[in-house]
């Protein structure tokens, strides 16, 4: 049976960690989350989208017209929920959602973000942990979690504490190791659903088993991403591209979805997938599989 479709959304990709080894690239200094968290559009454009302020006043208004563009966030880094939903719902509205980042519970309105996106679809959390306890809220929610305890930025004993509270929860706790490095973490986590991930660096785990039926569409099918301004691709590698693709032939701000775009990957993604190269679907495969 072919796993089913995995979509990542970025929420955002502001982050208070600066973790050497980001796959998001939520190090660099430009998303360190400074001034206020308000979306700026320019007066009178308030209920336009990203791909329509851009249609009306050109790619990076918001450094030509914003009056104070290090104060307020740009509305192509700040993805759009009511986007979102709707787009999943139209063209893959079987998928399981990943809400990921940067760090998605650094969101002011991600209580109401993760509320939409789970009223409909199965959906979990990408996230470090850090800020649980400040949404209580989520708690309650039909969710499953997803969280890395990145030990270069928090000791052992308070990340302990912080994800306490999902316990209970469905999730996946894992941690970054590199090959080689001691394994002796299982007794702190004999309570948790606990794996290694090995360093993204290396991107290799030998005892993983992918399944042969989700080869042929994997990228197009099985592990797409929706970018933050609003571009869907086939293939999570694709969120390395430039952030100007708002024209993309997929893109959830103009209700687009162009299969043979998103299937261009297929043959590249499933290659990483049969190399044991893939983070991405085998995360997908393993959370699938844990029950809500």
């Amino acid at each position: 049976m072919k796993t089913p479709t995995t979509i990542t959304v970025i929420a955002w990709n502001y982050c208070q960690n600066r973790c050497s080894y980001c796959v998001s690239q939520s190090n660099k200094e430009e998303w360190k989350l400074k001034g206020k968290t308000e979306v700026w559009k320019p007066e009178g454009d308030e209920d336009l989208n990203f791909y329509e302020l851009c249609e009306k006043h050109g790619f990076g208004f918001h450094e030509r017209m914003c009056p104070e563009p290090d104060k307020y966030l740009d509305a192509k880094d700040v993805v759009d929920v009511d986007y979102v939903f709707r787009w999943i719902n139209e063209f893959r509205p079987g998928a399981h959602v990943h809400i990921s980042g940067g760090e998605p519970l650094l969101r002011p309105d991600i209580v109401e973000f993760v509320t939409k996106i789970s009223s409909k679809f199965t959906t979990t959390i990408v996230t470090n942990g850090q800020l649980i306890s400040k949404h209580p809220e989520l708690l309650n929610l039909p969710i499953k979690w997803l969280v890395t305890w990145h030990r270069e930025q928090i000791s052992l004993n308070k990340f302990l504490g912080q994800i306490e509270l999902i316990k209970d929860k469905p999730h996946l706790i894992n941690t970054i190791i590199s090959e080689g490095e001691e394994k002796n973490l299982d007794d702190y986590f004999k309570e948790y659903n606990f794996e290694y991930k090995p360093n993204v660096k290396e991107r290799i785990n030998k005892d993983f088993r992918y399944n042969p039926e989700d080869l042929n569409d994997i990228a197009s099918n099985r592990i797409m991403l929706i970018q933050p301004n609003g571009p869907v691709v086939g293939c999570n590698k694709n969120h390395y591209g430039p952030w100007d693709r708002y024209k993309s032939a997929s893109n959830i701000y103009n209700m687009t979805c162009n299969e043979d775009d998103l299937a261009v990957n297929n043959d590249r993604a499933s290659n990483c997938v049969r190399n044991n190269r893939c983070s991405a679907y085998q995360t997908a495969l393993k959370l699938y599989r844990i029950k809500e």
